[in-house]
């Protein structure tokens, strides 16, 4: 998975699997987690600068799991 840099103040990266619907997000803090059944339109949402402060909400009410 590409992951694409952000202009963020919490995320470094995001990438999308459209097959699979998983979202990976990475944090500044370190960590990388897989969001689960995630939509494209919310991945699109996260490539715009500051996406956590917009849609982290809604990004955290779907499952997750960290991978690195």
């Amino acid at each position: 998975m590409i992951l694409h840099p952000v202009i963020s103040e919490n995320v470094r990266a995001v990438g999308y699997d459209p097959r699979g619907r998983i979202l990976r997000v990475a944090f500044l803090s370190g960590g990388t987690y897989d969001y689960y059944g995630v939509a494209s339109s919310l991945y699109e949402q996260m490539l715009l600068p500051n996406p956590w402060r917009r849609v982290g909400r809604l990004v955290r009410s779907h499952a997750y799991l960290r991978v690195a």
